[in-house]
């Protein structure tokens, strides 16, 4: 492959992606803007259909910043696809919502000629041959569709994606910044969802579940953070917005969920941290001990007890390798208060550490927490068992990462 043409396929799926992340924004936007009894189903007669009670829309959308808009040719292969669902009985409104480069712009609506313009095509294949591709219709069906189609200039990619955010911003009543580092991905994140569910069923949305799926994965890292702003922007914005809520106040029961692979270091580092740093000598009496849940081999679990030992705390494992006791591991430490006050002087132990297994015949028996903090994927069920509040899932951050999460420094 020689460099012109790697470079030429280069971009050309970097256009492909920005259309696609441009019909997602899209979506985004009609699904914010949509009618409180408005359904939103993404791929279906269109790239948006909006299934109103009375009505429906069908919104195709396309982001040709590369092209100029010269003549209703322009638009021929759009055009034509909702002309074809419109002649087979689409009872639709249909949009061509559509950007185009060199401050170029269609028209809102076609006429008759101007539909059968923009149906017709030349080729050169075998010598210069016209084709009228309206000659396929009707006269009735043509006359109808131009009273169905609008075209709308869409904004350029940069303006509509800030557009998405600020919609987004005030319909969750969240701040920029938080947009930027936490909803808009869960957003993105949840449209690919939809689009790619083979069920057409389970591709309708409406404005209300939308937003509340949004907050309800607040705390799901996924790859759309990882490529938006990367782990260190979305655990900061996540540690915010969870102060924000305050999900993980200080007086409450809380549990976390992590997989240990290859550095344990850093899951030593976060024991000790929870250990320390949010339990024990000089923290309010009301304050809760985390209990620090571990994906992770005999040997690994061993290690990470023993780093909090050597800090010279005390934990709480339900003696698990003898043989779990759930009352034991659940009981609250013993504390002395100094001064006979509000401040924990000493206490018999500052942190929960078991096992995964153990963890699970701990929600089994009927015990729950607070919050749990938990990987996606790891026992979603179970941590919803367990978790009073809805559980927090996150996928691909780093022990350093959950630490900053929790409103470590």
């Amino acid at each position: 492959m020689t460099t012109t043409t790697k470079a030429t396929k280069d971009r050309s799926a970097h256009a492909s992606i920005r259309g696609y992340c441009y019909q997602f924004d899209r979506t985004i936007l009609e699904v914010l803007d949509a009618d409180t009894d408005t359904e939103v189903l993404v791929e279906g007669l269109e790239d948006i259909d909006l299934l109103g009670a009375s009505r429906s829309t069908a919104v195709q959308v396309k982001y040709w910043a590369s092209k100029k808009y010269g003549t209703p040719r322009s638009i021929h292969e759009p055009v034509e696809l909702m002309l074809k669902a419109y002649s087979l009985g689409a009872n639709h409104d249909f949009i061509l919502h559509v950007h185009f480069g060199q401050e170029s712009y269609p028209p809102e609506t076609l006429t008759i000629d101007e539909l059968r313009a923009c149906l017709t095509r030349k080729t050169t294949t075998d010598g210069v041959q016209i084709h009228l591709d309206y000659e396929n219709y009707s006269e009735e069906t043509l006359i109808g569709f131009t009273k169905r189609l609008r075209i709308r200039s869409g904004d350029d990619f940069e303006t509509q994606n800030s557009s998405a955010k600020k919609h987004l911003a005030r319909h969750l009543s969240a701040s920029e910044q938080d947009v930027d580092d936490l909803h808009y991905a869960a957003a993105l994140a949840h449209i690919q969802f939809l689009a790619m569910n083979p069920d057409v069923d389970n591709r309708k949305i409406n404005r209300a579940d939308f937003l509340a799926r949004i907050n309800n994965r607040q705390a799901l890292y996924t790859r759309w953070h990882a490529e938006t702003v990367g782990a260190d922007r979305y655990a900061a914005g996540l540690a915010r917005r969870l102060k924000q809520l305050k999900v993980l106040t200080p007086s409450k029961r809380k549990a976390v969920v992590i997989s240990i692979d290859q550095d344990e270091v850093e899951a030593q580092t976060l024991a000790c941290r929870l250990a320390v740093s949010e339990y024990g000598p000089g923290k309010m009496h009301t304050t809760k001990p985390w209990t620090l849940v571990i994906d992770g081999n005999d040997d690994q679990i061993r290690r990470v007890k023993l780093a909090v030992l050597k800090h010279g705390v005390g934990i709480n494992d339900g003696y698990e390798t003898i043989g779990f006791q759930t009352a034991a591991f659940d009981a609250p430490p013993v504390i002395n208060r100094r001064g006979g006050g509000d401040v924990i002087k000493l206490a018999s132990y500052s942190i929960r550490i078991i096992s995964m297994a153990s963890f699970r015949e701990f929600i089994k028996e009927g015990h729950d927490f607070g919050v749990i903090l938990a990987i996606e994927g790891l026992d979603d069920e179970l941590c919803r068992a367990g978790s009073a509040d809805p559980p927090i899932f996150y996928e691909g951050l780093s022990a350093e990462h959950i630490h900053k999460v929790i409103g470590g420094k």
